[in-house]
């Protein structure tokens, strides 16, 4: 098992060493967007001690519908910003 480890920091495996840093650094980006509040929540109010059904989101999420992080609002405000800017740019009144 050792000698396995030894061959990733081996200067031929360059390739595999960038992969396993990007993997790396991708999951530190994810817990720590998770541990992010969305601003001007108050989390006593949200009610989150008991999701039901959502539970098992919670666990896969790490923990980010039960805190409210940024990551667990998902796309929702990308799609809903991109649709009001379409809005915008539309010439409603000629």
């Amino acid at each position: 098992m050792f000698a396995n480890l030894k061959q990733i920091f081996n200067p031929k495996n360059k390739d595999l060493r960038k992969r396993i840093y990007f993997t790396l650094f991708v999951l530190f980006i994810f817990k720590l967007g998770t541990a992010v509040i969305v601003p001007g929540i108050d989390q006593k109010s949200l009610g989150t001690d008991n999701l039901g059904f959502l539970d098992l989101l919670n666990y896969m999420g790490g923990g980010a519908m039960e805190k409210f992080s940024i990551f667990s609002l998902g796309v929702m405000p990308y799609i809903t910003a991109s649709i009001i800017i379409q809005l915008l740019q539309m010439d409603i009144i000629p």
